[in-house]
């Protein structure tokens, strides 16, 4: 059967839902998925777009060949904020090269490595909670910062957690402002050239780090953090080992902070599901030292498993992803052109009735 071409709202319909859609994206992905079907057309044009929301749909689009696809296209905005060098603005050799080098710094030893010091800081956080908090968020997103800073840079830079927030903050302010905001221009004292300013500190912080794991080179023991992993790489320069350390703490610790307020809000708001991970918990881990904790700890904590898969499902941490076809591709009996802006939805996936 030949494919055919992509449905797409008409023009009124067009206004009504850009005009929307970034304000409330998930009811206009809803609206789009019910009208159309699991991939239709919006935009035209360079602004071109494909919408792709049911669970097969995405498993098609998914199993593609990476080369497809570009992630250095003309509406990545992310490289002013992570720097051309890193893996998610690259295509090709480059990006194959920058995530064939960040790979081994994810292996399951060293994630298991992370555990003690996850399972410490999170004991430390609960203790120093005030009992009068209301708002859990602040303490989540400050908890997965506390740990991502000490995992991808080891307990070097962990006197500058409360700085690097500060600093890291700002580009997320940044990227979650308007699109007009996000206009690239050269002027100073606009929120722009305060991300500016701040990846330039961060920059420095890092390269100081980075001179010390390079006069420390010699030393046998194999890193436990993602820096001296990259450094020890040899693989990568200075500047791209800077940008994948930045694009991993910035993609990384948001993401899983609004998973962790999600999980906890939805956890507790579901009527005995609070006590029955309690109660998993006890049973699992008992009075367990946290030095003692690894993987096949967590495998037996099967209710959390659970409950955080759903919570994902969900309340994905992007409701979009972004990525440009490189090909003419056939998604779900559709066609995609190339140079299509293809808008891939774990929100629409994980809702999907069917």
């Amino acid at each position: 059967m030949t494919a055919r071409p992509l449905p797409r709202p008409g023009l009124r319909d067009h206004v009504r839902l850009f005009r929307r859609i970034t304000h409330e994206p998930e009811p206009v992905l809803e609206e789009l998925r019910d009208r159309f079907g699991p991939v239709c057309r919006i935009g035209a044009g360079p602004t071109r777009g494909a919408v792709v929301g049911s669970a097969t749909a995405v498993g098609e689009l998914l199993k593609r060949p990476v080369e497809d696809f570009r992630w250095g296209h003309k509406f990545n905005v992310l490289g002013f904020i992570v720097g051309q060098g890193s893996m998610i603005v690259s295509d090709g050799a480059d990006h194959r090269r920058r995530r064939g080098a960040v790979q081994p710094a994810f292996g399951r030893r060293r994630l298991q490595g992370w555990i003690p010091m996850i399972v410490e800081r999170t004991d430390a956080a609960i203790a120093n909670l005030d009992d009068g908090t209301d708002d859990l968020y602040p303490f989540g997103r400050d908890l997965v910062f506390d740990v991502a800073v000490r995992a991808f840079f080891g307990e070097a830079l962990a006197d500058h957690i409360p700085e690097l927030s500060r600093r890291f903050e700002t580009s997320q302010a940044y990227l979650e402002s308007s699109a007009l905001r996000q206009i690239p221009h050269p002027f100073p004292f606009t929120a722009r050239a305060r991300v500016r300013a701040d990846r330039a500190a961060i920059d420095r912080l890092l390269d100081g780090e980075i001179r010390r794991l390079r006069a420390d080179a010699s030393a046998e023991e194999e890193p436990g953090d993602v820096l001296g992993t990259l450094v020890r790489d040899g693989s990568l320069s200075d500047d791209e080992i800077r940008d994948q350390v930045v694009t991993l703490i910035g993609a990384g610790y948001h993401t899983t902070a609004a998973s962790l307020a999600w999980t906890l809000t939805r956890s507790l708001g579901e009527p005995g599901i609070w006590d029955a991970l309690r109660s998993e918990a006890g049973e699992v881990l008992g009075e367990a030292d946290p030095t003692a904790l690894d993987a096949d700890s967590l495998a037996r904590l099967d209710l959390a498993d659970r409950v955080v898969r759903e919570t994902l499902r969900l309340h994905p941490a992007g409701v979009v992803s972004l990525r440009e076809s490189a090909v003419d591709m056939e998604i779900a009996g559709r066609t995609i052109p190339a140079r299509t802006l293809v808008l891939w939805s774990p929100h629409l996936a994980g809702r999907d009735p069917d």
